[in-house]
């Protein structure tokens, strides 16, 4: 059949041909007949439409050609658009949420995804079985991946998440994300929402296009909602039900660090889940070893941009040296690959210190020479455990007595030692800029409560809430609480912490930890001799004012901007004009000091 009755394929197959540089024909007639959804009427209303399976079995083929075209945000009529897309339907491929003020076309690609929305919409009808689905919106766009709701016929809704294609390993992490859902779900018994479907494959094989998953809707209303309206005992029983959840976590001890997959999708080097527990049969040991695994990492700091060509151990580790050894591995793998000079003009240097080359091999390794003495004595501190890394009111969903009912976003869950996390107290009731009151003595938060009428309300409430989960967490999770006030904690974690986060070359924080391991040696080591002495202490108290007077002036956007140059679609202009007068304030004086370098 002449390409020329099918308009879609024909502008197609001549755009594939500017992709490669040529006339592409190897991609022929008969095969653009056989990929048409009604070959015996080419006038019909469906001639030119391209039938998703058959096209792929087509296309693969000429993979290389189709991603490039993918990349080139043409719409293309493989993509499925329905009439029951809420909204343009380009607008669900693209990210809408906001903009940069710099790097801006490399961020919307890197989260630009095509997928079919029928066949996304045709899944989610066959797994909820109430009927089609008969409209389709994005909700929310997050760091990783976006979020749509789709309404079935019946009223019934459902979650469908897909995540972005160029942030670490979106196989292997939807593949974990599912299988640590199912074992929160069913071995710990948490509140979280049921997958009714899911596939972790990209390719031909897959007719939605793109990794994905579709879940319930969470039950209850989301805290963020809710929360300035409730009293200070509903939210009690809040920070109680979290407390518990906690417990929960901590209630089954993994042996070994890394993430969870099913068994039998786990990739290589993956090896049966192994766990213990106080009130655990023998016979729920057994049956979890044999449906889980534990696998390699799959957050995106393994896997973003060149250091998924890294050949590397990322996991899982037997011990938790290992574990926390592997981040300055990878980085001094990456540095000896693929590190490379920026632009010393480039506008998200005006807020770090990047250092040079020689400066930020050697302090990985000085790292390396460290991590033996971060690991404290007590073992129970070092135990693997799953847990919630963001506790913030947007994940949380109550009933009206406060019960959770949900949670939802597990992102980075994997199992880890926790005493290297950051929070253990919920951040909506200890945000991170705040003192950690978390686990002080009773007179200490007693302190803060209600009768001190100079504090703002919210921070009162906020003190008598963490007095509330110091009470029940010394009930309920007597090692949480021991961690928690262990000493000298952040002085062992916060090198590990920082080693992972080498933001832009900037590694002025992991060596302030250094210097604060150095100044605790005694205390924590004794008579150990100390693997290096750093000098610079004069030099980096320069960087650290510095650095607090360009945060002083950056912290006047009073959050219209982040560091990574986002800024809501509503204040892009007032962005830029703060931007431009960040740069005259600040820019002149960070150009002459350091040699930029990523």
């Amino acid at each position: 059949m002449p390409a020329a009755h099918f308009p879609q394929v024909g502008r197609f197959r001549r755009k594939l041909g500017d992709v490669l540089g040529e006339s592409f024909d190897g991609l022929s007639r008969g095969e653009f007949a056989m990929i048409s959804r009604d070959k015996r009427n080419p006038q019909s209303r469906n001639s030119g439409q391209v039938d998703h399976n058959a096209f792929h079995v087509v296309i693969s083929r000429y993979a290389t050609a189709f991603d490039a075209l993918m990349r080139s945000s043409l719409r293309v009529r493989c993509c499925g658009v329905s009439e029951t897309v809420e909204g343009q339907p380009r607008d669900l491929f693209r990210y809408t949420s906001g903009r940069w003020l710099w790097d801006e076309e490399e961020r919307f690609q890197e989260r630009y995804r095509v997928f079919n929305i029928r066949e996304l919409q045709n899944v989610a009808s066959e797994a909820a079985s109430s009927g089609p689905c008969i409209k389709l919106e994005k909700m929310r766009e997050e760091l990783y991946d976006k979020t749509f709701k789709l309404t079935m016929a019946d009223g019934k809704t459902l979650i469908a998440r897909i995540p972005y294609r160029n942030f670490g390993a979106p196989s292997l992490a939807t593949a974990s994300k599912v299988a640590t859902l199912e074992f929160l779900r069913t071995v710990l018994r948490l509140p979280v929402p049921r997958v009714l479907a899911w596939n972790a494959a990209a390719d031909f094989t897959n007719p939605v296009g793109a990794e994905y998953v579709i879940m319930e809707l969470p039950s209850g209303d989301n805290l963020a909602d809710v929360w300035t309206k409730t009293s200070l005992e509903v939210k009690k029983q809040t920070v109680k039900d979290v407390v518990e959840i906690q417990r929960k976590l901590l209630s089954i001890k993994f042996l070994g660090y890394g993430c969870l997959f099913f068994a039998k999708d786990a990739p290589p080097g993956s090896r049966p889940v192994a766990i213990t527990g106080s009130s655990l049969s023998s016979e729920t040991s057994h049956r979890v070893a044999k449906r889980f695994s534990i696998g390699p990492m799959v957050t995106p700091e393994y896997w973003r941009g060149e250091r998924a060509k890294l050949d590397i151990d990322r996991g899982p580790w037997p011990h938790p040296l290992k574990y926390i050894q592997a981040p300055a591995h990878r980085e001094l793998a990456w540095f000896a690959n693929y590190a490379k000079y920026y632009p010393r003009d480039h506008p998200t240097l005006l807020l770090h210190h990047p250092f040079s080359h020689e400066d930020l091999i050697e302090t990985l390794r000085r790292y390396l020479q460290l991590t033996p003495f971060l690991l404290p004595k007590d073992e129970s501190f070092l135990a693997s455990y799953l847990w919630h890394r963001d506790f913030y009111l947007s994940n949380i969903f109550v009933d009206d007595q406060g019960h959770v009912t949900d949670i939802i976003d597990w992102p980075n869950t994997y199992t880890r030692p926790l005493y290297f996390e950051n929070n253990i107290a919920p951040h909506f009731i200890h945000p991170s800029d705040e003192p950690d009151y978390t686990l002080m003595s009773a007179e200490e938060l007693k302190s803060l409560n209600v009768d001190a009428t100079s504090a703002p309300l919210d921070k009162r409430t906020n003190a008598l809430l963490l007095h509330a989960f110091d009470k029940f967490t010394k009930e309920r999770s007597p090692l949480l609480a021991r961690m928690a006030i262990h000493p000298n904690r952040d002085t062992r974690r916060l090198p590990f912490c920082h080693v992972g986060n080498l933001w832009k070359g900037d590694i002025l924080d992991l060596l302030l930890s250094f210097v604060s391991v150095q100044n605790h040696w005694r205390e924590l080591f004794r008579k150990a001799d100390r693997p290096f002495t750093y000098r610079r202490e004069k030099d980096l108290a320069k960087l650290v004012k510095e650095r607090e007077e360009k945060m002083r002036l950056w912290n006047d956007g009073s959050g219209i901007l982040t560091k990574e140059g986002w800024t809501s679609n509503e204040n892009y202009i007032a962005a830029k004009l703060f931007f431009d007068d960040f740069k005259r304030a600040s820019g002149p004086k960070v150009k002459e000091w350091w040699q930029w370098f990523l």
